[in-house]
């Protein structure tokens, strides 16, 4: 075994099936995608090259692409706040305190994660109900009797219910992530500095927080790729409505290519797409390698 092990030739033959897969899988697609987001391919006739006019004409004559953007801008924010601190702050609970189901806990909270999208989409379409869904029902026991509001048919309202259901889904993933990173955390720097007289806050953000920053780093880029890229869920719950008033641009990208027949232009969405995506992943990591939080794990 360890003589294979070392022998280069059947390395090679263990990996190239996998790297064949893996050529077809990305690489391949991201180079025919950029080439189709430059011509005016619609799945009929041969592709045409025009340049970046599918980029021009997005970013100065398409209202429903900047809508989509700005609803993508949103969604990405309203699941960091959501998710992040959320999670963060439930995961330092259940690790620090003496909670006898403490797991029971963690894997009904990691339950959404199992569940598609679609199922996610229909779930909260029925709880969003303004006659039937539990939401409203819940605000009318509260003493608003007459409280009917139809989430989502409100041009307003449709994003933030997204929001509201993608960061439901999956704030469990994060919490495991940050429970993976407290647990590297050594017990005895936090009873030293209860002994100090630190508080709960000063443990999560003197402490806590600068030792787990690999894993906010690593949470934080998921989080923001994910909301970037979200289709599922939106397509069931709302379908992009009312309007395109809750498009995002996952979205914008599947009906101009498969539903419009505009494979050229949904290439375009698409590049843009994944410059965001690669963006948020520069953006993150460097901001996060910046961060004051060096130097206060360094004098930890």
């Amino acid at each position: 075994m360890e003589r294979l092990r070392r022998n280069k030739i059947v390395i090679a033959v263990l990996v190239l099936p996998a790297l064949v897969v893996y050529t077809f899988v990305l690489p391949y697609p991201l180079v025919r995608t950029a080439y189709y987001s430059v011509t005016n391919y619609n799945l009929l006739s041969p592709a045409h090259y025009v340049g970046l006019s599918n980029f021009t004409t997005l970013f100065t004559a398409d209202p429903e692409f900047r809508t989509a953007l700005l609803n993508t801008f949103y969604l990405v924010v309203g699941c960091i706040i959501l998710q992040l601190p959320i999670a963060f702050l439930l995961a330092f609970w259940l690790s620090t305190s003496k909670l006898r189901y403490a797991r029971f806990f963690r894997s009904v909270y990691f339950f959404p994660v199992a569940i598609s999208g679609v199922a996610v989409g229909l779930i909260w379409q029925f709880l969003y109900q303004p006659k039937l869904g539990i939401i409203d029902e819940v605000v009318r026991l509260l003493g608003f009797h007459s409280f009917q509001f139809a989430w989502l048919a409100n041009r307003t309202a449709a994003i933030w219910a997204v929001v509201i259901a993608v960061s439901w889904q999956y704030f469990g993933y994060h919490l495991l992530i940050f429970t993976a990173g407290m647990s590297t955390v050594p017990g005895s720097l936090l009873d030293a500095a209860k002994v100090d007289g630190a508080n709960e806050w000063r443990l999560v953000t003197r402490i806590v927080a600068p030792l787990v920053k690999p894993f906010i780093t690593v949470s934080l880029i998921l989080i923001t790729t994910s909301s970037i890229t979200s289709f599922a869920s939106v397509i069931a719950l709302t379908g992009g409505g009312p309007g395109y008033s809750s498009s995002v641009l996952s979205l914008e990208m599947y009906q101009n290519a498969l539903f419009y027949s505009r494979y050229g232009y949904g290439s375009a969405i698409a590049v843009v797409l994944t410059v965001m995506n690669i963006l948020a992943v520069i953006v993150i990591g460097f901001g996060m390698y910046r961060s004051p939080w060096r130097r206060v794990r360094a004098s930890a």
